[in-house]
């Protein structure tokens, strides 16, 4: 397990090193996991990716609105009412379950680390909680993933 959780560090980091970059008995074993890790890592950066290009839109429409002095001050703001949470945006029905399942914790560390690029460190100051909290919390999350779609729970 400590060799895998080096490989997915490594196998994401920006600067992979040569001599951890790849065992092909490891590999084998855990290529579901690594799959899996990749895949969630996608899924979150398309999501964050249609979510601000909406947001984008919604933003753009009323600031034409605005410029035509059609909005008053008792009605309901437009932004507000349109703008959806990125959970909305998820199309996989197992990635919503489990996405909804996670505490606000949970979810915080996810969506800081994947979606908003943050490091261990900056999510940690962000929780008021250490750095090995965080990389506990994100490994334990990615493993529920990983066991709730390996035992296709989702689809019960």
């Amino acid at each position: 397990m400590e060799y895998n959780k080096k490989f997915i560090k490594n196998y994401f980091s920006r600067n992979p090193k040569p001599e951890e970059t790849f065992n092909a008995e490891n590999f084998l074993e855990n290529v579901y996991f690594i799959t899996f890790t990749s895949y969630l890592k996608k899924t979150f950066f398309e999501t964050k990716k249609r979510y601000f290009i909406r947001e984008k839109a919604i933003k753009d429409k009323v600031t034409y609105i605005d410029s035509v002095d059609i909005l008053s001050s008792d009605t309901i703001d437009p932004v507000e009412e349109m703008k959806t949470d990125i959970e909305n945006s998820i199309e996989d029905p197992c990635l919503f379950k489990a996405v909804k399942s996670l505490t606000q914790k949970q979810r915080t560390v996810l969506y800081g680390y994947y979606i908003n690029g943050k490091s261990e460190i900056e999510i940690s100051k962000e929780l008021k909680i250490t750095r090995q909290a965080v990389n506990r919390i994100r490994n334990r999350t990615l493993n529920h993933f990983y066991s709730t779609w390996g035992e296709k729970k989702c689809l019960k």
